[in-house]
């Protein structure tokens, strides 16, 4: 899932990621105190496919 950092930087897959940063995360690692979703049409394509 594509996120974007919030106010703290983080550390994920041995790189830091600052304020504004966007990257790509596995969803169990998602905590919105940190992240907040980048939504996109890729994003939702993928999850719309998997619900059905």
């Amino acid at each position: 899932m594509k996120v974007k950092v919030k106010d703290i930087p983080v550390r994920y897959d041995d790189k830091r990621y600052t304020a504004g940063d966007t990257l790509d995360i596995k969803q169990d690692y998602f905590d919105d105190n940190l992240f907040e979703e980048v939504n996109d049409g890729k994003a939702r394509a993928k999850s719309k496919k998997e619900d059905e």
